[in-house]
């Protein structure tokens, strides 16, 4: 089972999210960027799924930080987000694989998480 790192500031949507993804993933859950940076450290997640806009450290500059460490070199970065943007050419730049729009639909959740992955 692969391990996946849920980083979400919101409690309803962590939780919802967290109980759709158990049934395919090892689950995690950070409620910011600084706790993913030090949960990822001990848990090493092969997956993040991570909110863009969140208090601290927002989830481009988590991801950026991850990507320092040997653990997040290879990890795949999935963001999501309410604001209304698109899978772009520079949101790969950055280093995400997929975007997910906030709200999701929680029965599709974990298929748009497969359909993410290499």
């Amino acid at each position: 089972m692969k391990r996946l790192l849920l980083v979400e500031d919101d409690d309803d949507i962590r939780h919802i999210a967290s109980l759709v993804l158990k049934r395919r993933f090892d689950v995690a859950e950070a409620p910011d960027g600084q706790s993913a940076l030090r949960l990822g450290l001990v848990f090493k997640p092969e997956i993040v799924l991570m909110d863009l806009m969140m208090p601290g450290l927002d989830g481009v500059e988590t991801l950026r930080r991850m990507r320092r460490t040997v653990w997040g070199e290879h990890v795949v970065a999935i963001l999501m987000t309410a604001r209304s943007i698109t899978y772009e050419p520079e949101l790969a730049s950055q280093g995400f694989a997929s975007v997910i729009p906030k709200p999701f639909d929680p029965l599709s959740l974990d298929q748009r998480v497969l359909g993410a992955l290499p």
